[in-house]
């Protein structure tokens, strides 16, 4: 990966550089800090902002592929095994939510139709919200099913934060030839308003948590139970807990230009913003709120590593849930008493939308593509909304026509009405929400690697 540095990081690294050697800043030794007695490291930021040049970028270069592949027939066969695709991202940028300009300098309108804001963010992370690091002894399920105290370094997130915008300029270079091969290149803005917070599941606002990273250390026991229970590592490895939080709306939009690409193909694509969020063109998703718990201390550790062939590629392995009772019990957060009835009749077993057990809303997540499904059947946003659910909407001049299915006329009726609506300019699909989600296993591979 080749990554240019914007002028504002290199400003910022000199200052520090400059600071150290003046003396500004001095190290703690053991004896100063053993004098300390606090809840931990608080990192505010306010009035921030970051911001790339627009053709400032970082830059994913794809290898050929070694992997045997054929060059005829039909479907994913008909390639040619030495192309290779680029990635690019250009300007990335955190600025405030209100009015600003676009890449190219033309002046705005707050909101989603306009991805760069004016100003910088007032309270990212107040004084009184900060972010937190801290080092905790945690207790939590070992790979065996016990009860183990384990130190754990966090970082907490503010609970509370002003809404910002995080955008940029995607490009996809198909195969690696560019322009100047007469090949394409896909090029996207993506524009995401909101913060890194959200409720719990089904609680009000004033239960919104900020997102949290966990590191411990993941001790390796070498007996015969490792096998048993499938332990992913021999060693001592570095556990990583990450519970993602956020909430706001997300904007994607695509547009292509005749000059595209790095260096001296640089140049920005015309995107239309619309002048207001309710005509910005694009795939749109309104009012999302979203909670992924990825990991569980300790028994499910996130673990980085390389591929055993140790051929330059990497594994990110969300490890298994493993088959000990007390660990299951607690993943899939069972009714207290259901592990020991056998599945008797009247036992409060599996899942229950009420009387949960207490860590249910700590291993379940969930993610809403839109609030309005919370009024019951019949309320969820129609075909012409344009402040929630899931939005497409055509660049100024277009239009399109839609057709959106009705709700059931009964419970026991599976028919639906189908609506169809000509000459749209935007079209509303409604909202859509997944609850309880769990992830019990997850192992990504990287397979790209140059030789």
């Amino acid at each position: 990966m080749r990554v240019k540095i914007p002028t504002f990081l290199l400003s910022v690294m000199t200052a520090l550089v400059s600071m150290a050697a003046h003396g500004s800043m001095a190290s703690l030794d053991d004896a100063e800090l053993a004098k300390t007695n606090a809840q931990g490291i608080a990192l505010a930021f306010e009035d921030f902002r970051f911001q790339m040049h627009p053709r400032d970028y970082i830059e994913q270069i794809g290898s050929t592929p070694q992997s045997a592949c054929t060059t005829t027939g039909s479907g994913l066969g008909n390639r040619n095994c030495s192309r290779t695709e680029n990635l690019r991202f250009y300007g990335l940028s955190i600025t405030s939510s209100g009015a600003g300009q676009t890449f190219n300098g033309a002046a705005c309108p707050s909101g989603e139709s306009c991805p760069l804001g004016a100003g910088s963010i007032a309270r990212l992370a107040s004084f009184g919200d900060p972010y937190l690091l801290r080092a905790f002894s945690r207790n939590g399920l070992n790979f065996f099913g016990n009860s183990e105290d384990r130190t754990v370094l966090e970082l907490l997130g503010p609970t509370r934060t002003d809404a910002f915008k995080w955008s940029f300029i995607g490009e996809i270079d198909v195969y690696g030839g560019g322009i100047a091969q007469g090949n394409g290149v896909l090029q996207n803005q993506v524009i995401i308003q909101g913060s890194p917070t959200a409720r719990t599941q089904g609680g009000a606002e004033a239960t919104r948590q900020g997102t949290v990273l966990q590191l411990f250390r993941t001790a390796a026991t070498n007996n015969n139970a490792n096998a048993t229970i499938g332990r992913p590592f021999s060693g001592d490895t570095l556990g990583i807990v990450w519970q993602s939080r956020l909430n706001g709306s997300f904007r994607f939009s695509a547009s292509q230009t005749g000059t595209v690409g790095a260096g001296s193909l640089a140049g920005l694509p015309l995107f239309n913003q619309g002048t207001t969020d309710a005509n910005a063109p694009g795939l749109k998703f309104k009012q999302v709120e979203a909670f992924l718990p990825l990991g569980q201390l300790h028994y499910q550790p996130l673990v980085l590593g390389a591929t055993p062939a140790n051929d330059g590629n990497f594994q990110i392995e969300l490890t298994r849930v493993q088959n000990i009772a007390s660990i299951y019990q607690d993943f899939y957060s069972l009714n207290a008493g259901c592990a020991n009835s056998g599945g008797t009749a009247g036992r409060a077993c599996g899942y229950n939308r009420t009387a949960r057990p207490a860590r249910y809303l700590e291993t379940h997540g969930y993610v809403r593509w839109g609030q309005g499904f919370t009024g019951g059947p019949g309320t969820d946003p129609t075909i012409n909304s344009t402040t929630d659910g899931i939005i497409f909407a055509a660049p100024a001049g277009a239009n399109f026509t839609a057709r959106s299915s009705s709700n059931p006329t009964n419970a026991n009726n599976l028919n639906v009405t189908t609506v169809t609506a000509a000459n749209r300019t935007f079209a509303n699909v409604g909202t859509a929400r997944a609850d309880g989600l769990l992830v019990q296993h997850l192992k990504i591979t990287s397979l790209g690697a140059g030789p």
